[in-house]
């Protein structure tokens, strides 16, 4: 693993209510991940993070937003997963079902780390 994706991936682990992310550009090359591959398919992730990115200019239009810092995927068991776009990249962050009450904490985290890196 390169030192900068080392770095961004030792950073975001630290942000509170993180349980897992992938990095991914908007082709669905995987840049980074760390998820625990016995429990889930990254590929299968990533196609979910992937839709949802490439999808969320169209819902932003259709729903009148001029801006949004990412989309919520709700999922059984409390396992959300926040889809950020970023330019040519997504970014899926898993939230830790323990920690499912702080998602504008999570939200506000994530949104401070990606400005203060790009």
């Amino acid at each position: 693993m390169a030192t900068t994706q080392k770095a961004f991936t030792n950073r975001i682990l630290q942000i509170e209510g993180v349980e897992n992310f992938i990095l991914m550009k908007e082709d669905g090359d995987i840049i980074a991940h760390n998820i625990n591959t016995s429990q889930e398919d990254p590929e299968s992730v990533s196609t979910v993070v992937l839709s949802t990115g490439l999808h969320s200019d169209n819902l932003k239009s259709i729903m009148g937003f001029t801006h949004f810092n990412c989309l919520k995927i709700v999922r059984e068991k409390k396992e959300n997963i926040f889809v950020f776009p970023l330019k040519n990249y997504f970014l899926g962050i898993f939230q830790d079902p323990k920690n499912d009450k702080n998602s504008l904490t999570l939200i506000k985290n994530v949104t401070n780390f990606i400005y203060g890196v790009a």
